[in-house]
């Protein structure tokens, strides 16, 4: 009797059966991957755009405004005249997930005491997906919103690419107000330094209110100290009595009886002058910085502070010459005050 060997092996049903079970693993796989690179890409968007603007509230803690450009705040070495500096690695190209670049929008806006941040998600169909990544990122990030515009500096909040539009780009703009430890120590008094006799008292940058308006730079000046005044000498120009040789000057001294000091109402400080001279000469005169003797010329607001002195024989006038000028330093202070902030009334004194 012929034996007969039994054969073994997988059926047609059972081999595409197992295909089926890792084809669906193969595709769970890749999903997967997928939706978790987008996951990625969502998470490294926000968090660049919030970076951005923390290194732009960095800056304006610094100086009091907000930056010009996202160059700005890859400045390296910093320039100590514009403020900009490496608040941003300076060797990047800061550019988004999806190779986009970030763009900014300083003041002026509206309102204007923001600052926004803003970029591309471009998708190549219609698929929904452009509007449904942008309002994801949107959902990480302070005061966003999404928009299909193009044209506006910052994209205007027109109310498209709402989830579930085709939109094939929707830009994501984020914004951040003015830093709180700004505003709240905007109304404080300031130390600004001694100043002589004539001398220009910079105007600080003062943040803007809610409405966008720059809150008012003040000024409050004292006589820190006054060394005297001297009358010219009755031989001056003769012998013993010049500029370069003093010996023999018969020079009338006067007791000072009062002095008070006062600040001129600012004015640019150019090549054609700045605030108004301390004797009413000149109703632009240039600032001179003490150190050099060089006008400034950096097209910022200055007050001039000036003394006023009067002696036993009356008020004393300053002149150019060495004669007759005024020894003594002024204490000024500085604040930013707010906008339509209540004020007393006036001082008057009566007498018989």
């Amino acid at each position: 009797m012929k034996a007969y060997r039994k054969m073994t092996g997988f059926t047609l049903i059972e081999i595409l059966l197992v295909m089926v079970i890792v084809s669906m693993i193969i595709v769970m796989g890749v999903n997967f991957i997928e939706q978790r690179t987008l996951a990625m890409r969502i998470d490294r968007a926000s968090t660049q755009m919030q970076q951005i603007l923390n290194a732009a509230l960095a800056y304006y803690v610094a100086n009091g405004h907000w930056p010009a450009d996202l160059a700005c705040l890859q400045t390296d070495p910093p320039d100590t005249t514009t403020g900009c500096g490496s608040f941003l690695p300076s060797n990047l190209n800061i550019v988004s997930p999806w190779g986009l670049p970030y763009e900014v929008a300083p003041a002026p806006t509206t309102p204007s005491s923001l600052f926004y941040v803003y970029t591309p998600i471009t998708y190549a169909t219609a698929s929904g997906q452009a509007a449904a990544v942008a309002n994801t990122i949107a959902g990480k990030l302070p005061l966003s919103y999404v928009t299909s515009d193009t044209t506006g500096t910052p994209p205007d909040n027109d109310g498209t690419c709402q989830p579930g539009a085709t939109d094939l780009t929707c830009n994501v703009v984020a914004s951040v107000n003015i830093p709180g430890q700004n505003l709240n120590n905007a109304s404080a008094i300031n130390f600004a330094g001694i100043y002589h006799n004539g001398a220009c008292v910079p105007v600080p940058t003062c943040p803007v209110d809610q409405n966008g308006i720059p809150m008012t730079a003040e000024i409050m000046v004292a006589p820190a100290g006054v060394s005297g005044v001297n009358d010219a000498p009755t031989n001056q120009g003769q012998a013993g009595c010049t500029n370069d040789d003093t010996s023999q000057c018969e020079v009338a001294v006067y007791p000072i009886s009062s002095f008070a000091a006062n600040a001129k109402d600012p004015a640019t400080a150019t090549a054609s002058g700045g605030p108004a001279s301390c004797d009413g000469s000149q109703t632009s005169a240039v600032c001179v910085a003490d150190d050099t003797g060089t006008t400034i010329q950096d097209n910022n607001k200055y007050w001039r502070v000036c003394l006023s002195t009067i002696t036993e024989r009356g008020a004393v006038t300053p002149t150019t010459s060495p004669w007759g000028q005024l020894e003594g330093t002024i204490i000024a202070v500085t604040r930013c005050a707010i906008n339509n902030e209540s004020s007393g009334s006036g001082f008057h004194v009566w007498s018989n």
